[in-house]
């Protein structure tokens, strides 16, 4: 994965994949007070996955070390906490991998996907949430294949309906010339 094209008209140092390159506490590289995060930061000397929990870590610590600049205190090193891989690739199929002492346990199929489902109701926060997302996925589970689903952006619509020239629909006739 690369970093946006648009990352080299910023003027900061770029490393591999064209990502920003940051110093232990996350700061840019000869920067004193601007800091990168997530996929668009890498530290030469100890990179990250570009996955969603170093993103939210590094998120979290970026901001706390703009809170110690704040009351003048010195930055921290960011120190990455791998919790493990969890993926879901279809209908009752995930895989899991676990990390730390339980690093050899993975598993895959319908397991796999119980256990991604109940680790994402377990982080949402509220129990009105969590009984909303339990209902939406339910019923999509249930009603799977009964129809298609736009994952994203708009559903596509009658092509022959899309707007023309000067506002008129494509194969409809045009009141001017």
């Amino acid at each position: 994965m690369a970093a946006s094209g648009a990352v080299a008209g910023w003027g900061l140092p770029q490393g591999r994949g064209g990502r920003i390159v940051v110093g232990p506490d996350l700061r840019v590289q000869g920067q004193d007070r601007i800091f990168a995060a997530g996929d668009i930061a890498v530290n030469p000397d100890d990179p990250t996955p570009q996955l969603a929990q170093p993103a939210i870590q590094m998120g979290r610590h970026a901001a706390a070390q703009i809170v110690r600049l704040q009351r003048e205190l010195a930055t921290e090193p960011f120190a990455y906490h791998d919790k493990g891989i969890l993926a879901t690739i279809g209908r009752r199929s995930a895989v899991v991998q676990l990390a730390g002492r339980l690093r050899w346990l993975r598993l895959r199929g319908t397991l796999a996907w119980l256990a991604w489902f109940a680790l994402h109701l377990v982080y949402l926060l509220g129990g009105r949430n969590r009984v909303s997302t339990l209902v939406n996925l339910a019923f999509r589970y249930v009603a799977w294949g009964h129809g298609g689903s736009v994952i994203v952006g708009d559903e596509p619509g009658d092509p022959r309906r899309q707007p023309g020239p000067a506002g008129s629909a494509v194969g409809q006739p045009c009141d001017g010339p």
